[in-house]
């Protein structure tokens, strides 16, 4: 059994992150990536600000950008905005296409995890991988220490019948009815006729209604005039918030 010099637990945005900034900085270390899913990234999609990295940091992660926008618009009842400030989107299938051609065989799928220590992870199976460190990437645990809100969102990508219109994101529609708690529409228009919308809730518990929130985005488009046609792709979670 091989020894490496970093186990990350967990395959999804912030350890994929590490590994990847790791093998451009550092390709001679031997880097294990583990994941319960099928695919890294847990089916996500990320987006951020132009401003939020760096020109270094904006070339590195480069190859895991596929849509860049120059600008993007905000909604609210009283005040609504479009700014022009880049916004970049790193989808689930390059995400875990960059992956996957960076850490193979390095990265096992399908793979739960029994125990982990500082320096050792024992499997499901009872195999147990040693390493020099080990990062523990699998997402917020519950603890009675922290109090936690929740970004509760299912979002969902549609091909159209006919042009949405759209020539920059809508990151942020809040004239919509705001239901359990802060609510807001996020629409990205990835070609002229699909794109991802996501209803979006600021909540107390992580207890989005799933059919719900398919209906609201169901009506949201309606009352823009999209046309839904077929859907592509399906995305939901719950982000801790303290």
């Amino acid at each position: 059994m091989p020894r490496y010099d970093l186990i990350l637990v967990g395959a999804g945005l912030a350890n994929g992150l590490i590994a990847l900034r790791l093998r451009q900085q550092r390709p001679s270390l031997r880097i294990l990536l583990i994941d319960a899913e099928r695919e890294p990234g847990a089916n996500h999609t990320w987006s951020f600000h132009a401003e939020d990295l760096t020109e270094t940091q904006h070339r590195w992660i480069a190859p895991l950008v596929v849509h860049h926008w120059p600008g993007y618009e905000v909604r609210f009842p009283q005040r609504s905005r479009s700014l022009n400030s880049g916004y970049f989107c790193v989808t689930a299938e390059r995400f875990a296409q960059v992956i996957r051609d960076r850490f193979a065989p390095d990265l096992l799928l399908n793979t739960r995890v029994a125990s982990i220590a500082s320096r050792a992870v024992t499997l499901d199976d009872g195999r147990v991988l040693e390493s020099d460190a080990v990062i523990d990437g699998r997402g917020y645990q519950p603890d009675a220490a922290l109090r936690m809100g929740f970004q509760s969102f299912v979002g969902q990508e549609w091909q159209l019948s006919e042009p949405h219109g759209l020539t920059a994101p809508i990151i942020m529609d809040a004239t919509v009815d705001q239901q359990a708690g802060y609510r807001f529409v996020y629409s990205l228009p990835f070609s002229a006729d699909t794109l991802l919308i996501e209803d979006t809730h600021y909540i107390d518990n992580a207890t989005l209604e799933g059919d719900r929130a398919r209906q609201n985005i169901r009506d949201y488009a309606a009352q823009q005039g999209w046309r839904l046609d077929r859907l592509l792709r399906e995305e939901q979670g719950a982000l801790p918030i303290t």
